[in-house]
């Protein structure tokens, strides 16, 4: 009896052993496996800025949605010319400028009875491959629209006018589902005082980089207040740069534009095509439409593809900067 007591003691102390040298090794290497909780918190409550490495989810046009698959057949194959748009600097401040857009936007012959589609590309500038992925696939009558916050945007907004694409800025402004989208840290708020709004745009107009005008793709209960639109007509409008919203805007001036589609969820080929025809009867319909995509490279080839397919001859496919041309034409006749 007391021989198996005493085999049953040792079984117990090896048993112990090797949980013991299981515990150190786990504990050494905890990192590979003890899963980890992070978060993130709003932008507005920290003080410091954003750096370009920190923000890309947070500036997200879209809910982390599932890249749609792209089968080989639906890749653009389509190559495109492309000519540069010589103006690559500012011709002077911009805080001085009353003629933005026409300087800046891209020479684009308009054809007269034709029903208008500019398609803008929104929030580039994040993901450099992206770009690249736009800039290559994209004919130069689609409008490019920046995110304030990427990295290099002058060297980048540069590339895409050397490759002959429009430039617009994606305006960095709360939008109605806040803080589940935020714009990050040099945004307009409802919550900031007006000094802070208008610093927030001084700081854009100081980066010294043509463009045509400001993109706001989402909802926003900021865009409608009497404040905003004041901005809009005061700050931007006067500049000559045009803005483009999700709000019906009353002003004299033609510079002002609502998006009549923007497309940043259901991004599968289908669903895509649906979104084409639905462009093609509004612009039939009031003359002319204006398409806002989420930056996906499916997206680009999907563009591409339409555009070089296209054999409706009432539609023609139109920069955003030639829209406020025609409506200037329309005026003075």
């Amino acid at each position: 009896m007391t021989i198996q007591k005493s085999f049953f003691f040792i079984v117990f102390l090896l048993i112990c052993y090797i949980l013991g040298l299981l515990f150190i090794y786990t504990h050494q290497y905890e990192k590979q496996w003890i899963p980890k909780v992070s978060f993130n918190l709003p932008t507005f409550m920290y003080t410091h800025h954003l750096n370009s490495s920190s923000q890309k989810e947070t500036l997200s046009e879209s809910d982390s949605l599932p890249l749609p698959h792209l089968l080989p057949s639906q890749k653009s194959l389509v190559l495109f010319s492309k000519t540069p748009i010589k103006q690559q600097t500012l011709a002077r401040p911009l805080s001085q400028e009353t003629k933005a857009t026409f300087l800046y936007r891209k020479p684009f012959s308009i054809q007269p009875g034709k029903s208008k589609i500019a398609l803008i590309i929104s929030n580039l500038g994040i993901d450099e491959e992206v770009l690249n992925k736009a800039m290559a696939t994209l004919p130069e009558n689609v409008t490019l629209s920046f995110s304030t916050y990427a990295p290099d945007l002058k060297e980048k907004i540069k590339a895409a006018r050397q490759e002959g694409f429009e430039t617009m800025l994606n305006i960095p402004i709360e939008t109605k589902n806040f803080p589940k989208h935020d714009p990050g840290n040099n945004a307009f708020y409802t919550f900031a005082s007006d000094k802070e709004n208008i610093d927030v745009l001084k700081n854009i107009f100081d980066k010294d980089i043509p463009f045509i005008g400001f993109l706001s793709p989402r909802l926003s209960q900021l865009e409608a207040t009497p404040f905003f639109q004041q901005l809009i007509q005061n700050e931007i409008l006067s500049k000559g740069l045009i803005y483009v919203g999700t709000t019906s805007f009353n002003f004299s001036s033609k510079q002002a534009f609502t998006i009549d589609l923007s497309i940043v969820n259901n991004l599968y080929p289908e669903a895509l095509h649906v979104f084409f025809n639905e462009a093609i009867a509004i612009a039939k319909d009031k003359g002319k439409a204006i398409l806002v995509f989420s930056p996906l490279p499916i997206v680009f080839d999907e563009i591409a593809n339409w555009i070089a397919q296209n054999q409706d001859e009432a539609i023609q496919f139109v920069p955003m900067g030639s829209l406020l041309e025609e409506e200037q034409i329309n005026v003075s006749e």
